[in-house]
């Protein structure tokens, strides 16, 4: 059945007739959290590390990045940003971007 869109939400995932922002997420309990990160995001980047790997998402103006064990693949972090530091680690796997970026 899934969970009722809130009031000023539609069906493309946008509030307010804009994308979602930081706010708009933090603003959601975990469980409607999940439903938007898995529902409406698009993976664009993974990370395999020694211990664990991380799953990087976009969804609408904000990045999500889930640390999960490689041994149980439960998760083990999250985070979510707009911008900035942590999408660093990222750009070795995504070459042309960071060309773009230094260029």
């Amino acid at each position: 059945m899934g969970i009722p869109l809130e009031e000023n939400q539609n069906k493309d995932n946008h509030y307010n007739n804009r994308p979602m922002t930081l706010y708009d997420f933090m603003m959601l309990d975990l469980k409607e959290q999940a439903v938007q990160l898995f529902e409406n995001s698009i993976m664009v980047a993974t990370l395999d590390e020694k211990e664990e790997y991380y799953e990087l998402y976009s969804l609408g103006l904000i990045f999500i990045e889930i640390k999960r064990s490689k041994k149980t693949d439960k998760i083990l972090e999250t985070a979510i940003f707009k911008s900035g530091n942590q999408l660093e680690k990222y750009l070795g796997d995504l070459g042309i971007v960071k060309e773009v970026l230094t260029d």
